[in-house]
């Protein structure tokens, strides 16, 4: 079965919104503009057969620079999420279910393409990266240190992130990271996740300090 004939909704992620690094970072000023949502099908095997189906392959090798100031890696060089996971997330962003459904600051939408990006052989050009829980960990920092242009987030920590961490990922999941907005007029984010877990994917996307 194909991404395109599947009906998604969006499940309860109230678990994942109460831990203590989410509620912190949402309760800045920017906080309309988070994109937070957990997504998957009923039943939810259904779902689970085409993530098994997406590709395994890696296309290059982690580099971390451990003598960046703070401790926080310089990413010379990041794992290039292959031509299945691009498509599988373009797919799921134009899905009928999804597409227009979300807006940041309930001005732009989510799922707005640019026209660089707006096909799904273009948006393979995007530059998603496959990253692992130590980079996942490491981003989730900067994005606390870094707060917004209106607020900084106060008493944030690793053990924070780690409690974060450890109730979204359930096992073998593959993290997904998107750098670059995908959005007309480059509205978009700092940053923006997407976890692949064995039967829903969970989005976490920031707004671009709106």
């Amino acid at each position: 079965m194909e991404l395109k004939d599947l009906h998604f909704i969006e499940l309860d992620s109230s678990t994942l919104e109460n831990t203590a690094f989410y509620l912190a970072f949402s309760s800045l000023s920017f906080n309309r503009g988070i994109i937070f949502k957990r997504i998957g099908t009923q039943p939810a095997f259904v779902l689970s057969e085409v993530i098994e189906n997406i590709d395994k392959e890696v296309l290059d090798i982690v580099i971390h620079d451990h003598n960046a100031v703070g401790g926080l890696a310089v990413y010379t060089k990041a794992n290039g999420a292959n031509i299945a996971v691009h498509d599988f997330i373009f797919d799921l962003l134009t899905h009928h279910d999804i597409d227009k459904k979300w807006r940041y600051n309930d001005d732009d939408y989510f799922t707005e393409f640019s026209s660089e990006y707006n096909s799904k052989e273009r948006f393979r050009g995007i530059g998603l990266y496959e990253i692992d829980v130590e980079d996942f960990s490491r981003r989730l920092l900067l994005m606390a240190m870094l707060g917004s242009c209106y607020d900084k987030m106060e008493n944030y920590s690793k053990v924070m992130i780690s409690k974060f961490i450890g109730s979204l990922l359930t096992g073998n999941d593959r993290i997904i990271v998107a750098t670059q907005p995908w959005g007309e007029y480059y509205i978009g984010w700092f940053t923006c996740f997407f976890v692949i877990r064995k039967t829903d994917v969970v989005i976490l996307g920031v707004d671009d300090y709106d």
